[in-house]
C-alpha cells in the first residue's frame, strides 16, 4: 500500500549484555526479529531489519535521546560515525538505526537492495553489535537527502549522525549537499562526526549561546544530553571585542545579550545538567573551536538559527566554516 509499511510476523529474543558498556568481540550475533517492507512517501523500496539487545545506558532522562539514526555508505569516515553513534547509544540507552541509501539503477556504484542490506548488517554496522546496543537496519533507495529526511520524520528519530566524508551515494555527506540539506530540513539535531573528539561519558559538551529564543532549544538539548551522559555543559557566549574598548564603571555591567544567555542557561540547566556560562571575545567559529580544544569537548552544539554574535551560525558562512574546520563532533539543533 503506497505510503505505508507492511509489517510481517516476528519473534524476539533478548541477548545478554555487558554492564561495563565497553566494546568487546563476542563473535557473530543471531539474527531475529522484524522485517518491514513496502512503499513509503518518497521511497521506492525500503527494508528495515531489527536486532534487539537489552539496553544498559543512562536512559530515562526526560527529553533525552531514545532513538539515533546513523547513516553509512561503508566508507572509512562513515565507520567513524557509526562507531561514535554506537558509543552514544550505549551511553544513553537509546536504540540505534543504521541506515544506508542505495541510488537507483544507472548511478555510478549502484548496488542492489539485497547487497546493500548484506553489507550493512555484516560489515558497516559492526560497531553497534560490538557495543551490544539495541539496533536495527534500514536500507532505502533514492536520493539520500530526501530518503534520510523522510525516514527520520516518520521514525520518531531523536538525532541523526553522519560522517564528514563519504563515497558513492553519500559522496560529500558531511560537508556537501546531503548534510547541508539535512541541517536545514531535519526535525531533530544533525550530528556531523569528523573524528571522535573528547570523551562522551563524564566529559564536556560545549554549546554556542547568543541569548535568542531560537538558540534556547540548543541549550536545552545540550543540557538533556549532558544529563544522560553524566557530562559537564559549558555555554560559550561570544561578544564583540569592541565592547571591551569602552570603560565599564558599573559592577553589574554586562555585555549586550549576556543577561539573556545567563537566563536561558539557567532555565535549560533546571531541566537537565547544570550549565556553566563562559564569555569570550572574537570570531564565533574560532572561539567555539578553541573552547572545544580547551575543554576537550566530546561534542560541540549550535542552534540552527540565532542572532547577535552567532547570527546565521547554521545557515550561513559561519556554519560552513565550523563544519569544514572543526575536528570534533558538531550537533546542529533545529529551533
Amino acid at each position: 500500500v503506497p505510503g505505508r509499511v507492511r509489517r510481517s510476523a516476528c519473534s524476539t529474543r533478548k541477548a545478554a549484555t555487558n554492564p561495563s558498556a565497553t566494546p568487546v568481540d563476542r563473535g557473530p550475533l543471531p539474527l531475529f526479529g522484524i522485517w518491514l517492507m513496502g512503499d513509503a512517501v518518497g521511497v521506492d523500496r525500503c527494508r528495515v531489519r531489527r536486532r534487539e539487545h537489552v539496553s544498559f545506558g543512562r536512559s530515562g532522562a526526560e527529553g533525552g535521546m531514545k532513538k539515533i539514526l546513523v547513516a553509512t555508505d561503508g566508507s572509512e569516515a562513515a565507520h567513524v560515525a557509526v562507531a561514535w553513534a554506537a558509543e552514544l547509544a550505549a551511553a544513553t540507552g537509546a536504540k540505534a538505526v543504521a541506515a544506508t541509501v542505495i541510488e537507483p539503477p544507472g548511478f555510478l556504484g549502484h548496488r542492489s537492495l539485497d547487497e546493500g542490506g548484506r553489507l550493512l548488517e555484516e560489515e558497516w554496522a559492526a560497531p553497534l553489535a560490538e557495543w551490544r546496543v539495541d539496533h536495527e537496519f534500514a536500507v532505502l533507495e533514492g536520493d539520500p537527502r530526501a530518503e534520510l529526511a523522510g525516514f527520520t520524520a516518520r521514525g520518531d528519530v531523536d538525532a541523526v549522525v553522519v560522517g564528514t566524508h563519504g563515497a558513492g551515494g553519500f559522496r560529500g555527506l558531511g560537508l556537501g549537499g546531503v548534510a547541508h540539506y539535512l541541517a536545514h530540513h531535519l526535525p531533530c539535531p544533525l550530528i556531523a562526526v569528523p573524528r571522535g573528539g573528547g570523551p562522551l561519558v563524564d566529559g564536556t559538551i560545549v554549546v554556542g549561546a547568543d541569548g535568542s529564543s531560537a538558540n534556547e532549544e540548543a541549550l536545552r538539548w545540550a543540557a538533556h544530553t549532558a544529563a544522560q551522559l553524566g557530562a559537564r555543559t559549558v555555554a560559550l557566549f561570544v561578544h564583540s571585542p569592541l565592547a571591551d574598548v569602552m570603560t565599564h564603571t558599573a559592577e553589574s555591567w554586562q555585555y549586550p545579550g549576556e543577561e539573556q544567555v545567563r537566563a536561558a542557561a539557567q532555565r535549560a540547566g533546571a531541566e537537565g545538567a547544570a550549565i556553566e556560562v563562559v564569555l569570550a571575545a572574537g570570531n564565533p567559529v574560532e572561539e567555539l573551536v578553541r573552547a572545544g580544544d580547551v575543554h576537550e569537548a566530546g561534542l560541540l552544539v549550535v542552534g540552527r538559527r540565532g542572532w547577535g554574535s552567532l547570527r546565521g551560525l547554521v545557515l550561513g558562512r559561519v556554519s560552513a566554516q565550523l563544519l569544514h574546520h572543526v575536528d570534533r563532533p558538531v550537533a546542529v539543533v533545529p529551533h
